[in-house]
């Protein structure tokens, strides 16, 4: 049995793009067994598993499944008209909540989750507010209670027949007395303490000579629940993502990782840095991809635009001079198109600045000339296919007379030619990967789902940091300085035996990393 142990507290966890959701889900569709232990509440968690064919009672628990009574009656997720509030409340419907009223004053604040289902409830009170959280099943999960200042000052946790659990004041815990029996103390001094006695109930039946527990090396809250684990040599630490937090959580808890079974990692600067370090962990560190692959070519051969998909941090002062250069190449290669994805929705703004001043230095056209705006609204129409009489005699009448138009027409292509991406999802990249030339990663995250995802569409992958994905002048190059970016932009752009050639090298890289190929090299870990 393979055992995995998650931390998922979010009401909307990124299952797809999560690393342990993705090993045990290639795990258990090999026909492997496998069972998932959250240690955090997450509410409708089973809804969102259910997304992907993945959710089974029999392979997944939450920590406090373990001691809670479990009922046989027929539950459903509350609606708002579910919720007891009195009639006299006036309502006030918000993109993602609604407000009640009464004469002006706020009374409560009732959120939905992506399901259209209550989740939490926010109430006013005397010393900041209460937030109560509701279960899939419609009963209440927790109540908690928050000074002004936004600190916790008491929780408590029911079962789904609405029985006190336990209340949590301050840092100690207390059981509730219909709960006692079940627990070894009737108090405790911290969450965390009464969350590692459960993680023992949750591996009772734990062989450690054949099952492995799987888990995230570089998370703080679930290293400290098994700091005092029985079964050491017998667990399997990942590290992944930024090299910091793996030396960090590595120097915290060295003596429990130089006895566990194995270490895996996808990030090569970290690998090195072991293998320069202390002896005993040599043998135990493995390096592979964590993200499996699946051929799932592109369509890019089909679109006049060679789109170019680009990941930053920050549209910092570095990208911007790098974001100049790919305009001044969109200038001689008109047929560059850049998608550029952001996590702060603030770049947005940032690049479409900087764009308009380009065009207008470089075009001499006004955004907001009455020109533009003809050529804006006869291009959208076009595509959203609401074209008038009207608009199209008015579009070509300016063509036949203004000497000028053909410039704003073309302002108005190279303008939308560049789009922005905020954090994207796995399906937008996948989307946008199926049309894309080109893919960019000028993060230093390492974070390598991205990189799977464009080598499963066979486009080239041009990074700034080392990638399991990437063989460097084969399906891609891993850069170093800017003029380097570009010029490979350029080269893969106008050379289509290059670019063909990056293809037939990402098909083995394909095959090499699928859910097969990624099972057998765990299979050499587990043994």
């Amino acid at each position: 049995m393979l055992y995995f142990l998650t931390d998922w507290s979010s009401e909307t966890p990124q299952l797809d793009s999560n690393i342990l959701f993705n090993i045990k889900t290639i795990f258990q569709e090999g026909g492997f067994e496998t069972k998932l232990i959250n240690t955090h509440f997450s509410p409708f968690l089973n809804y969102y598993m259910n997304k992907f064919e993945s959710y089974d009672s029999d392979h997944f628990i939450s920590l406090m499944n373990t001691v809670t009574d479990r009922f046989a009656l027929n539950y459903a997720p509350l609606i708002l008209n579910d919720l007891d509030f009195p009639k006299d409340w006036e309502r006030t419907y918000t993109r993602g909540s609604v407000l009640l009223s009464k004469e002006g004053i706020i009374k409560a604040e009732v959120y939905f989750n992506s399901f259209g289902f209550v989740s939490q409830v926010h109430y006013p009170t005397s010393l900041g507010k209460e937030i109560q959280v509701y279960s899939e099943k419609g009963t209440l999960l927790t109540q908690a209670s928050f000074n002004s200042s936004g600190e916790a000052i008491e929780q408590r946790i029911y079962d789904e027949g609405g029985q006190l659990i336990l209340t949590q004041w301050g840092g100690d815990v207390f059981i509730e007395a219909t709960y006692q029996k079940r627990f070894k103390k009737k108090t405790y001094k911290s969450f965390k303490e009464v969350c590692m006695e459960l993680l023992h109930l949750a591996l009772v039946n734990f062989n450690r000579k054949e099952d492995r527990l799987v888990i995230d090396g570089t998370n703080d809250w679930v290293m400290s629940l098994i700091d005092g684990i029985e079964f050491p040599e017998s667990v399997v630490y990942i590290f992944s993502g930024p090299s910091e937090p793996c030396h960090s959580q590595m120097a915290e808890h060295l003596s429990l990782i130089e006895n566990g079974k194995a270490m895996i990692t996808d990030n090569l600067h970290f690998k090195a840095a072991i293998e320069k370090g202390k002896e005993p962990l040599q043998s135990e560190l493995h390096f592979m991809p964590l993200f499996p692959t699946a051929l799932s070519l592109g369509e890019s051969n089909n679109f006049l635009e060679g789109t170019v998909y680009w990941q930053i941090e920050s549209f910092d002062s570095q990208i911007s001079a790098l974001f100049e250069k790919f305009l001044e190449l969109k200038l001689s290669t008109p047929e560059l198109c850049l998608t550029l994805e952001s996590e702060k929705a603030t770049d947005e703004t940032k690049v479409d600045t900087h764009l308009s001043h380009f065009i207008t230095k470089n075009f001499e056209i006004s955004l907001s000339s009455y020109e533009y705006g003809l050529v804006k609204q006869y291009y959208e129409a076009l595509e959203n296919e609401e074209m008038t009489p009207g608009l199209r005699d008015l579009f070509q009448a300016n063509k036949r007379e203004n000497p000028m138009f053909n410039r704003v027409i073309d302002t108005y292509v190279f303008y939308t030619g560049i789009s922005f991406r905020k954090s994207a999802s796995v399906d937008d990249l996948k989307a946008d990967f199926k049309r894309g030339r080109i893919f960019i990663d000028h993060r230093q995250k390492f974070d390598f789902l991205s990189h799977s995802l464009a080598v499963s569409a066979g486009i080239p992958i041009l990074s700034k940091t080392p990638s399991p994905y990437l063989v460097h002048g084969k399906n891609g190059l891993l850069y170093e300085e800017d003029e380097d970016l570009v010029k490979a932009v350029r080269a893969y752009l106008t050379d289509p035996d290059l670019w063909n050639q990056s293809l037939v090298e990402s098909v083995e890289v394909i095959e090499n990393n699928s859910a097969e190929g990624l099972i057998e090299k765990w299979k050499e870990v587990l043994k």
